[in-house]
């Protein structure tokens, strides 16, 4: 009959055990034959590119403890799903900066310029940032998931907030403006059916070429609309119901702030007693103050009340005289 293993040679198979684990997860996160063994299709991308040379282990596990960590990923996670036939899935990790300030740490200093006509001071405009929010495709070509290139309208909101000038040659240079707008958001925005896109940009940063009042000519209002508009609204809806449908299709944009169909129907004030409980009722005071109440509830002659009128007068203690 065996014996039962004792404690300390449990405790000792156990650490034994996760030593074995550890040196697992630790070849699988810096071999790049476990990487590529699923990820062939970004590696083959990646060797058209500047990086072909580049470990995976360089940009997506720099050191020790990253490479750990996601080499217990492929064999916790990676490699089972591999085998279970699922494929990618979850959400796409962002490269860290530091991995790539590594090889590229001369873009802090100075303005830098690309292959891509774009002038830019990194130091300043992309402090902090990922650099694949702009250099998303640099190592893997269009095969990643999720690709993401500089849009104008992040830099234009930036110069503008910061004072900083927004002339097209402070960050364009070697292009001609046809060449720059062949490509990006000002496609669509800017493209033969730009009456009925170019509502898709950003409308912050039409003000960057447009004059204010460009939109005015069309829109009759300022677009995009001013901070109080909110508020001051109402007026220009019901002079003009139709320039607001021009970009509000449908009457739902208007109830999911109003809480009630807008303009409010034909024979709304028969039956507003339903919506209206009390003159604090909060989806009335959206639009209306206690004044719009009191002009018909207060100032009026109830029947047998002749002396509560319009020019009633209160004694100190409020009672009608």
């Amino acid at each position: 009959m065996k014996r039962p293993l004792s404690p300390p040679a449990i405790a000792t198979l156990a650490v034994a055990a996760l030593c074995l684990l550890s040196l697992a997860a630790s070849w699988a996160g810096s071999s790049q034959i476990a990487c590529v063994s699923c990820h062939d299709g970004f590696a083959k991308a990646q060797a058209a590119t500047e990086h072909r040379s580049t470990a995976c282990t360089a940009c997506h596990a720099a050191g020790a403890v990253s490479r750990i960590a996601v080499g217990a990923s492929v064999v916790g996670r990676m490699l089972p799903a591999q085998l279970l036939g699922r494929g990618l899935s979850g959400p796409v990790n962002q490269t860290g900066r530091e991995a790539c300030l590594a090889c590229h740490s001369a873009i802090q200093r100075g303005v830098s310029s690309g292959s891509d006509g774009l002038r830019i001071r990194h130091s300043v405009c992309a402090r902090g940032a990922s650099c694949d929010d702009c250099h998303s495709t640099v190592p893997h070509g269009t095969v990643i998931r999720w690709k993401r290139e500089p849009v104008m309208q992040d830099c234009i909101a930036c110069h503008t907030a910061r004072g900083a000038s927004t002339r097209c040659t402070t960050c364009h240079v070697g292009k001609s403006a046809e060449q720059r707008l062949a490509a990006g958001p000002w496609q669509v925005t800017h493209g033969p059916e730009w009456q009925r896109t170019h509502g898709m940009g950003k409308l912050d940063s039409c003000s960057t070429c447009h004059a204010k009042d460009y939109c005015v000519r069309c829109h009759k209002v300022v677009v995009p609309h001013d901070v109080s508009f909110g508020s001051e609204h109402g007026k220009s809806a019901i002079a003009d119901r139709a320039s607001c449908l021009t970009c509000h299709k449908t009457a739902a944009f208007c109830d999911a702030c109003h809480g009630l169909p807008m303009p409010h129907p034909s024979d709304f004030l028969k039956s507003h007693s339903s919506v209206a409980k009390t003159v604090d009722n909060p989806v009335c005071q959206r639009c209306h103050s206690r004044q719009t109440c009191d002009a018909c509830h207060v100032a009026h002659v109830h029947p047998g009340f002749a002396a509560v009128g319009r020019n009633r007068t209160t004694s100190s203690g409020g009672a009608p005289r």
